[in-house]
């Protein structure tokens, strides 16, 4: 499995934090004005920058609140560890927004109830096989706006 490193140079400790995306939003803000050019995700042959990063989450952002998603609004994401997870959670925590982790693992039928029960209005989804992505599409199509959660998302948003 690739290995995934987000790279902070904060001693965090669970005092400071306590689960607050407040928080976690104020300590990247500080890594995007402290050192912009430094290596954020290294990922694979992929390495992103805290100002490539900024960039990514922001334009992230937006294109959330284009969708509707406010805060309180209750947004998933379905998938396993990777940069865009990164980047859709983190634009997240700047909009207020409430991410719902689902566990990747499970069926599309499955996934289609958590979705439903958690009253989520959009979600990322990196499906691990293209067909469970398309069935979790036609199970959801009414209810729920999927946003396919690939590298080149990054390119579209």
């Amino acid at each position: 499995m690739p290995h995934l490193t987000l790279r902070c140079n904060v001693r965090i400790t669970a005092r400071t934090i306590r689960g607050k995306p407040a928080f976690i939003r104020a300590l990247m803000d500080d890594a995007f004005a402290r050192c912009p050019e430094r290596e954020a995700i290294v990922y694979e042959d992929w390495r992103l920058t805290y100002g490539d990063l900024e960039r990514y989450i922001h334009q992230t952002a937006h294109y959330l609140r284009h969708l509707g998603v406010r805060k309180g609004s209750r947004v998933a994401i379905l998938s396993r560890n990777c940069p865009e997870w990164i980047i859709a959670e983190f634009a997240l925590y700047q909009l207020g927004a409430i991410v719902v982790k689902i566990n990747w693992r499970l069926t599309p039928p499955e996934q289609a109830r958590m979705l439903a029960r958690n009253q989520v209005s959009v979600a990322f989804l990196k499906a691990e096989k293209p067909e469970w992505g398309a069935e979790l599409e036609r199970l959801c199509a009414d209810s729920v706006r999927l946003i396919r959660l690939e590298l080149a998302f990054l390119l579209v948003v």
